[in-house]
């Protein structure tokens, strides 16, 4: 057994295990120090080290016990920032969504603690106080933090503990047996056909801008962020194909960032009807008159939704904009996201397949799609049945 004991004085002894050798090419040592009563022989205390030895052996190849530093979460997060995202191919605004997921609550919460301290019920304390919070920043002030929130600062958590097993500097992740809450499907509320009509007669008074980006979320079933991230050389006026490739995103203290959809299939083409494309070659107009009257201040972004500059427009715009005009028209109540579940309502209406409506809406399985508009293709089936049974009670 590669391993040794000690005497240290008075009923005090330590054990050792090597443990193969560091990067740097010096053996790795695990020690152990043993206190026995005064009244146990020597001999006695001695064949106690020789138990305790076995033990530590095999709790090491076991990867019970991992040696080395002990390094604090906070020390480890450095760590992990520095080497893991350099080699992981994140894109920035991932990056800066993990710093800010560390600064604001993680490492203040956590940072202090050991890596080999952090326990499941420990974790799960800190996602149930989190869960308990309420919201400070400017969206959603006051409110109390989503599950979806506390998920963001689980898998940050199980990421970089993962990594810290991997690295052999921590024996297994507590975060995978940590208790996280449930995250509940929001309820998808589309408009139906008397409602979009009614939308589209407002919207005929509405700045085109905002017409027109109301329309691509209902027509093209694009999300904000998607609608953001649009630039003029993604669309082919002539044939309405429309190419989504990216997201914007805002992230404070940097501004409005560009990144790429989460998957391929969020990587896709689509074409606009023509109702849109005239609206869109409204806005193209627009922005034109803009950029004449900006001169050189003009910012040549290239986006198709911009600010008066000619710098990209914050996603958000859009969606703020649509809750007042709701209130103003007296329409629905409904999320802006809940047009690209409009949009794909009427289509399953209208007969679209399932097959076409995945790829139209960027979904990598057909099984996602049927999980959110399962409810309208059963309300398409009933009405097929309704057909067969008016075939046959008519003969």
């Amino acid at each position: 057994m590669p391993g040794s004991i000690e005497k240290r004085g008075v009923n005090s002894w330590r054990i050792m295990i090597s443990d193969g050798y560091r990067p740097d090419g010096t053996k790795r040592r695990i020690y152990k120090t043993l206190k026995y009563s005064p009244s146990m022989s020597e001999s006695a205390q001695r064949k106690e080290c020789e138990k305790e030895l076995a033990l530590l052996y095999a709790q090491v190849k076991g990867g019970a016990v991992v040696s080395g530093r002990q390094y604090t979460l906070s020390e480890f997060a450095q760590l992990w920032m520095r080497d893991y995202i350099a080699t992981a191919g994140l894109s920035p605004v991932t990056v800066r969504g993990y710093e800010f997921l560390l600064q604001n609550k993680l490492l203040p919460a956590l940072g202090h603690v050991k890596l080999q301290q952090l326990s499941p019920q420990l974790l799960t304390r800190f996602y149930g106080k989190l869960a308990n919070e309420r919201v400070v920043g400017n969206r959603g002030r006051g409110q109390q933090v989503t599950a979806n929130t506390v998920l963001h600062y689980h898998g940050l958590l199980r990421c970089i503990l993962n990594t810290a097993v991997k690295w052999g500097v921590l024996a297994n992740n507590p975060a995978l047996k940590a208790s996280v809450p449930r995250l509940d499907a929001k309820p998808v509320t589309p408009l139906d056909d008397e409602q979009s009509r009614e939308l589209l007669t407002a919207l005929s008074k509405a700045p085109v801008k905002y017409r027109a980006g109301v329309v691509v979320g209902l027509l093209g079933q694009l999300r904000k962020g998607e609608i953001g991230g649009l630039n003029w050389t993604d669309l082919d006026p002539e044939t309405g194909l429309l190419h989504v490739e990216r997201s914007a995103v805002y992230v404070s203290g940097h501004g409005v960032l560009l990144k790429e959809t989460k998957t391929q299939a969020g990587r896709r083409e689509l074409y606009l009807p023509r109702y849109a494309l005239d609206i869109l070659e409204e806005l193209r107009a627009e922005q034109e008159a803009e950029k004449a009257l900006a001169g050189e201040t003009w910012v040549e972004s290239g986006a198709m939704f911009t600010q008066k500059n000619g710098k990209r427009q914050h996603p958000d715009t859009i969606s703020k904009w649509f809750r007042e005009f709701l209130a103003d028209n007296n329409l629905p109540s409904i999320r802006f996201h809940d047009l690209r579940h409009t949009g794909a309502s009427l289509l399953i209406a209208s007969g679209e397949d399932i097959e076409t409506l995945k790829e139209r809406l960027g979904h990598s399985k057909a099984s996602i799609t049927m999980d959110v508009y399962g409810h309208a293709y059963k309300k398409k089936d009933r009405q097929a049945a309704e057909r067969l049974d008016g075939l046959f009670l008519t003969q």
